[in-house]
C-alpha cells in the first residue's frame, strides 16, 4: 500500500498542479477586473467643496474677475515647539454650514481655528496656519 501511494504520488502532484493552474487562469479575467478599479474604490471622487452643483457652477465662474494673490508670508518668528493643547486654538466641531475638504490636516487646522472655522480660506492664511499650527 505505501509503495503505491509513493508511486502515484508524483503523478497526484503534476494533477494538483494543473487544476490549480487552470482554476487560476479561469479567475484571472475576475481579479484584473477588481484590480482594475481598485483605485476607484480607495479614492472616490470629491464633489465641488462648496456643495454647487456642475451648473451653478458654470453660471458663478464666469462672474468672478482675476486678481494679483498676496504674496506669501515670510518665515516664522516662533520656531519653538508647540503645545498640543493649546487653550488660544480649542477643538470646536465643524458646524452645519462649515467646509470641510478631503485633507485631515486642513480639516484639524480649521477645527482648532489656525485657519477660518468655516473652511474658507485664502492660500496665504493655509501656509500661515500649516506653518503656525504645525
Amino acid at each position: 500500500m505505501v509503495l503505491s501511494i509513493l508511486y502515484w504520488y508524483p503523478h497526484l502532484n503534476q494533477h494538483l498542479t494543473i487544476l490549480t493552474m487552470t482554476r487560476f487562469f479561469a479567475l484571472l479575467p475576475l481579479l484584473t477586473f477588481l484590480l482594475a478599479f481598485d483605485g476607484t474604490i480607495a479614492f472616490p471622487s470629491y464633489g465641488s467643496l462648496a456643495g454647487l452643483s456642475a451648473r451653478e457652477l458654470d453660471e458663478i465662474i464666469p462672474t468672478l474677475t482675476a486678481r494679483d494673490p498676496e504674496s506669501p508670508p515670510g518665515p516664522l518668528k516662533d520656531t519653538s515647539a508647540k503645545l498640543v493643547n493649546d487653550p488660544a486654538h480649542p477643538w470646536k466641531p465643524a458646524g452645519k454650514d462649515d467646509i470641510r475638504g478631503p485633507c485631515p490636516g486642513l480639516n484639524t487646522l480649521a477645527s482648532h481655528g489656525w485657519l477660518p472655522r468655516n473652511g474658507i480660506a485664502t492660500p496665504t492664511q493655509i501656509i500661515n496656519a500649516v506653518q503656525e499650527g504645525y
